[in-house]
């Protein structure tokens, strides 16, 4: 069953990421679209499990409404499967991107606000209390992702760029940031939470405090009397005091090069943003890769319904991929491994405004399409939920809130659910139910508490 259990949650995440792609970046005008939305497997698998779950994806449809601005956002619509209409369940989410509030037919009158800044310590939880892999979720939702990244790069910005865009900074300065740093990985932040949920399926970790020790003994060796940040005609550099050059930012573009490095060899870094961006990072040496990483992205569009054909694509390999998921063919089909068997991490999609098509690399045949048409709307009107209109927090439930909860939505769930179940097949229904139940989750309770 643990090789359902990482098939149902690939699954899961590949359409939840794909839910998300109606999302506009934030404007300061209103934005509305009307969306119909389908999916496609286009092969069959060896198992009556996988192709259960496949051929669950294949029938769903998703058709709705989404307006924002700003933080602000309003997804209104609903979902059916196999096109049955006694199947069709309806999905409000409203708010602020950082703390929407959903409401749904399967939870009758009672409404779940979902804060985002929680999201990744409560599924790196769900992993450690069930076994549940759930924090892979959270590295799919681009909120997530910023409150783990936000602390460290507050923490560098504010140490390594001055407020006059020139200037010395001196060595002491540098050690105290890499301490900074590295306390940061302990803190309970955002970020110590995420390299924590990142380090269960990588070497990130270890690999992270060996790069802290490299830097400090650098600094010490070229910074001795200081960093310099010197700023002319648009372009910033950053010099060490022995006259070696460590970072150049130049019409948008980032380079950085520290070699040397006593454990980790090198560190390279080219970084070019915009709507064609290309990331490639190396560290590690001659004899050990700990990891490479080449992400690129062409004509990426603000907006999947406004978007002119483009591609992303990502490949990262090295002792810190090697324990990455990745999907990759087997004597069953498609099946979970981890980048180490395979060698690398890679993933392509192609995509335009009629929609999306995800494989391995852009040889490789196609995994999952999905289809998208786009229609006018009349938008919503965006609000900030008030405190009686939020619902329960469902990341902070605890045993006096929980109950209660349960006891409301037990009647309208399992009305909405039956139409539903009857459309996935028997044997990954009773998967899934060996699933939740190896992992413990019947066992958190029973009815009668509730």
């Amino acid at each position: 069953m643990k090789r359902f259990a990482k098939r149902a949650l690939a699954l899961t995440l590949a359409t939840l990421c794909l839910l998300m792609l109606p999302c506009p970046a934030p404007a300061e005008e209103p934005f509305c679209v009307g969306f119909d939305i389908s999916f496609d497997v286009p092969r069959t698998f060896g198992d009556e499990v996988s192709e259960g779950a496949a051929e669950l994806l294949r029938g769903l449809q998703l058709e709705g409404t989404w307006t924002a601005q700003g933080s602000l956002l309003d997804w209104d619509g609903s979902f059916t499967l196999a096109g049955r209409e006694r199947t069709r369940t309806a999905l409000h989410i409203f708010g602020r991107e950082e703390r929407p509030v959903v409401e749904c037919s399967l939870l009758g009158q009672e409404r779940v606000m979902i804060t985002m800044a929680s999201m990744t310590e409560f599924c790196l939880k769900m992993y450690n209390h069930l076994g549940l892999p759930l924090y892979r979720l959270a590295f799919c939702l681009p909120w997530c992702d910023a409150y783990g990244v936000e602390p460290l790069a507050s923490l560098l910005g504010a140490a390594l760029v001055p407020a006059d865009g020139s200037g010395t900074i001196s060595c002491e300065a540098l050690q105290q940031l890499l301490t900074d740093w590295a306390e940061l990985e302990w803190s309970g932040t955002g970020y110590s939470v995420w390299i924590n949920a990142l380090s269960v399926d990588t070497d990130v970790d270890s690999v992270l405090a060996g790069l802290l020790y490299d830097l400090s003994d650098w600094c010490a060796e070229h910074c001795a009397d200081g960093l310099h940040v010197t700023r002319s005609g648009g372009v910033t550099r950053w010099t060490a005091s022995d006259g070696t050059e460590a970072a150049v930012l130049e019409d948008g573009r980032l380079t950085v090069r520290l070699d040397g490095l006593a454990s980790c060899g090198s560190l390279m870094l080219d970084w070019q943003g915009g709507s064609s961006l290309r990331l490639s990072a190396f560290l590690g040496s001659e004899e050990e890769t700990l990891l490479r990483a080449e992400i690129a992205a062409e004509n990426l569009p603000a907006h999947l319904s406004t978007a002119e054909p483009f591609t992303v694509s990502a490949v990262i390999s090295g002792r810190c991929a090697e324990g990455l998921p990745v999907i990759a063919d087997g004597p069953q089909g498609l099946v979970p491994a981890a980048a180490g068997e395979g060698g690398v991490f890679s993933v392509y999609c192609a995509g335009s405004r009629e929609g999306l098509c995800f494989s391995r690399t852009a040889e490789d045949p196609v995994i999952a399409v999905m289809h998208t048409h786009w229609r006018e709307a009349a938008p919503a009107a965006l609000r900030t939920p008030t405190v009686a209109e939020s619902g329960i927090d469902i990341l902070c439930v605890n045993d006096s809130t929980l109950p209660p909860f349960i006891r409301s939505i037990f009647q309208p769930m399992v009305k909405g659910l039956l139409p539903l179940l009857v459309e996935v097949s028997p044997k990954l229904c009773a998967a899934l139910m060996d699933t939740l139940s190896n992992t413990g989750v019947f066992a958190m309770g029973t009815m009668d508490e509730y």
